[in-house]
């Protein structure tokens, strides 16, 4: 998947943006297909190009991820070309998802990867400590979906995952039954030590 873009912007400036943005961006989402690939390249285009490629490339997984019972992950970035794509989706098992490495000249803006199925005695419909951790330690920030159909973004640098949509936005497991327990209640965002908390 590739998304044109005029106006360079660094990675800060992306990100500073992914939030505010996002939430009005996904409110088309049965359309997110077609919107993306008719994007035109505006000041917000990258962070429109970002959000719709997290979008399309969860939301084309999540069937597979809920069946298969496992976790698929990757990375979004930007090609020398200026294009922005996502690399192939790696397989992972039940909790975990370990992606291949992506090509050396692609510019890491975030990483992606899906929760697979319901399990109610596993906590996720939010991202884990180690999802927020590891995308820090990468340097990039992530998007997440969840069994649910939540949708997730990782802010790796100021450490708190907000949820750009809610249950549904994005295919859900049919098994998938909303919280009750208080518990596993699911705010709007979590810092880290929130996720630590949970765990």
């Amino acid at each position: 998947m590739m998304f044109p873009f005029k106006q360079c912007q660094s990675r800060q400036d992306t990100k500073r943006q992914v939030v505010m943005t996002i939430s009005r961006f996904f409110i088309m989402l049965p359309l997110v297909a077609a919107v993306v690939m008719t994007l035109p390249a505006l000041a917000l285009g990258q962070t429109r190009a970002l959000a719709a490629l997290a979008t399309a490339t969860l939301e084309a997984l999540q069937p597979r991820s809920i069946a298969e019972r496992r976790e698929y992950c990757g990375y979004l970035g930007r090609t020398p070309g200026g294009q922005w794509v996502a690399t192939p989706a790696t397989k992972g098992d039940l909790s975990s998802c370990l992606a291949d490495e992506p090509p050396a000249d692609l510019e890491l803006f975030a990483s992606y990867h899906s929760h697979g199925n319901y399990d109610p005695d596993h906590d996720s419909e939010v991202p884990s400590s180690d999802d927020m951790l590891g995308d820090r330690e990468e340097g990039v920030d992530g998007f997440i979906s969840t069994p649910g159909g939540r949708l997730w973004f990782i802010d790796s640098d100021r450490r708190i995952a907000t949820q750009v949509c809610s249950i549904g936005c994005l295919t859900q497991d049919p098994r998938f039954r909303q919280e009750t327990d208080p518990d596993w209640t699911v705010p709007p965002s979590l810092t880290l030590q929130d996720l630590f908390d949970r765990e």
